[in-house]
């Protein structure tokens, strides 16, 4: 016997799961995160992305269509900047 065949019955394939993002669907996510959070790991306010999300909106839907698409994040990587003068090591 088919031990899963009773779990493949409940869900039915849909359309919707790799559908492109729309950009009300971004919009709901980006408005429904609560405001005075402390900023991301990107180190930018939630505040920024409301302030300029006419401006932004169209790189973003751009972006997180381009991800599903292609089904992987490129990698990034990071440099540590140091913000005082006179700073060897980072704990400084």
């Amino acid at each position: 016997t088919d031990l899963f065949g009773g779990v493949r019955d409940c869900f039915k394939p849909t359309s919707n799961l790799t559908a492109r993002i729309s950009l009300l669907e971004i919009t709901a996510a980006l408005m429904a995160v609560k405001p005075n959070k402390p900023p991301g790991t990107d180190g930018i306010p939630f505040e920024f992305y409301v302030e300029f999300w006419d401006v932004i909106a169209p790189h973003f839907l751009d972006m997180f269509n381009h991800i599903l698409e292609r089904e992987s994040l490129s990698q990034a990587a990071f440099s540590l900047i140091l913000k005082s003068s006179g700073c060897s090591i980072v704990r400084e």
